[in-house]
């Protein structure tokens, strides 16, 4: 099974993809990712979710979730935002 995420890593920051559903299945893992990411400590970190086909319920509250890593982020200098 491919992976419904995509990073790609400029000198401007990290971009991560996310791709199919964001679901109760997916959720957790989106969580999962963005910690790997803040771990790199990158200058910015932008969550697209343009390519989602299915968001339920769980996936809703998944990228607010995510949006716990804008103080992680700002913590070590850099920024997060959702496109």
């Amino acid at each position: 099974m491919a992976t419904p995420f995509e990073t790609k890593t400029t000198p401007a920051g990290t971009l991560l993809i996310v791709r199919g559903s964001l679901d109760i299945t997916t959720a957790s893992a989106l969580a999962e990712e963005i910690d790997k990411i803040v771990a790199t400590k990158p200058s910015k970190v932008e969550c697209n979710l343009a390519a989602l086909d299915l968001i339920d319920s769980s996936g809703v509250a998944a990228p607010g979730q995510a949006l716990q890593g804008r103080p992680r982020c700002r913590r070590h200098g850099g920024d997060h935002r959702r496109a």
